[in-house]
């Protein structure tokens, strides 16, 4: 059976990738535990401004293909500059009204610095250094994506259609539009966050259990039951988590791009989770290697049975009514000369040989007998005969 040590290294490689997947799981479940380990994080410190900006036009220097621009040069030049004045106060007035708009907004909805996503909580938080979106982020709330009270969805439920200003109530077709927006990066973080969760269980309990295998085939040194057991649980474990893996990189990846283009005309800024995707890879490699290396014990010392290449007959090639028929021939053990895949049929075969053996023996032995006793048992046959023969 393989060696102890080999075992304990596969028990080890299995033990590391359940504790980064558990790490993975367990990030964002509460404030406290939020660490750099999301898979996506919005920066939502400026969202909505610059969203309107009113640069005042160089008159003195005209763009010849613009047929107004001497036109309007001409008239600010006539007034003194009048025409730039009304300009900059159309920029002040635009600057005034986007941000008492912005600011009812925001105060509303109770919108946050930085909305971060792990896979089981989204939490919100805000930047130590509200100007600078690298600084360090202290979060304040985790809750689950499908929470209305808090969030996302909080704010793309809370959308209003129309804001007071002062005594004026304006209709901002923006505000509809940055709802939509943030409805489709809700909906799709949420359904992104399940299928990896999902993936990710299937992948941890599964490795757990090579663990727990490992841990108890080093103990009786690996026998076939535990091989069985580790191996299939192995190659379901690091087969999973292989494929979250490369879910997560879509996710990030492709998903960052999408929600980015979505966002940045709101100023939404969007920032990839390169140590999650790196946990997640490592976890992934460290789970196929223990699942790599049971398979190698159950190939080698194990598996009793396996597949070789024939040619096909000239009644098989097109015969679907057939197929059924020959499928199980290429799978049925031949009934003479094959092993059986189980302790009983070796157990069986090993005493049918102990006994042909016996048998082979106690006639070797009979051919081997002593002259005398060849003699005597000559003498005895011949005298049996003559008494039993009858007299002339």
């Amino acid at each position: 059976m393989a060696r102890r040590s080999l075992i304990a290294l596969a028990g080890l490689a299995s033990a590391a990738a359940v504790a980064l997947s558990i790490a993975l799981l367990v990030s964002g479940s509460n404030p406290s535990s939020g660490n750099s380990t999301y898979y996506m994080a919005l920066n939502t410190s400026r969202v909505g401004q610059d969203l309107i900006t009113v640069t005042p036009a160089n008159l003195n220097n005209p763009n010849p293909n613009d047929p107004l621009s001497g036109f309007l040069g001409g008239i600010d030049g006539l007034f003194g500059g009048l025409l730039s004045n009304i300009t900059g106060q159309i920029d002040k007035g635009i600057q005034d009204i986007e941000g008492e708009i912005l600011g009812n907004l925001t105060k509303a909805l109770g919108v946050k610095d930085t909305y971060v996503l792990y896979l089981t909580k989204l939490c919100e938080g805000t930047y130590q250094n509200a100007k600078d979106p690298n600084s360090p982020v202290t979060l304040t709330y985790c809750a689950a994506y499908d929470d209305t009270s808090h969030g996302l969805r909080n704010i793309t439920e809370s959308l209003p259609s129309s804001l007071v200003i002062g005594t004026t109530n304006i209709s901002v077709p923006l505000v509809s539009a940055l709802g939509s927006t943030m409805s489709s990066v809700t909906n799709l973080a949420t359904q992104a966050a399940k299928a990896m969760f999902a993936l990710l269980i299937i992948g941890t309990i599964s490795i757990g259990l090579v663990f727990v295998g490992s841990i108890a085939a080093f103990i009786v040194n690996a026998r076939r039951i535990l091989v069985y057991f580790n191996t299939f649980f192995g190659i379901l474990g690091g087969s999973v988590l292989m494929i979250f893996a490369a879910v997560a990189t879509g996710v990030i990846v492709a998903g960052s791009s999408s929600v980015g283009g979505l966002g940045s005309a709101f100023g939404v800024q969007v920032k990839q989770g390169t140590n999650f995707l790196a946990i997640a890879w490592v976890a992934a490699i460290l789970s196929s290697i223990a699942a790599a290396f049971w398979f190698g014990v159950w190939f080698v010392e194990i598996r009793l049975t396996s597949f070789k290449r024939r040619w096909r007959t000239e009644e098989q090639v097109g015969n679907y009514k057939g197929m059924p028929r020959e499928i199980l021939a290429d799978l049925r053990l031949p009934k003479e000369g094959g092993f059986h895949d189980s302790e009983k049929g070796l157990r069986k075969r090993k005493h049918k040989n102990k006994e042909k053996a016996a048998a082979d023996e106690g006639r070797v032995l009979s051919d081997r007998a002593p002259p005398e006793r060849a003699l005597s048992e000559r003498a005895t046959s011949d005298t049996t005969r003559s008494v039993i023969a009858p007299s002339k």
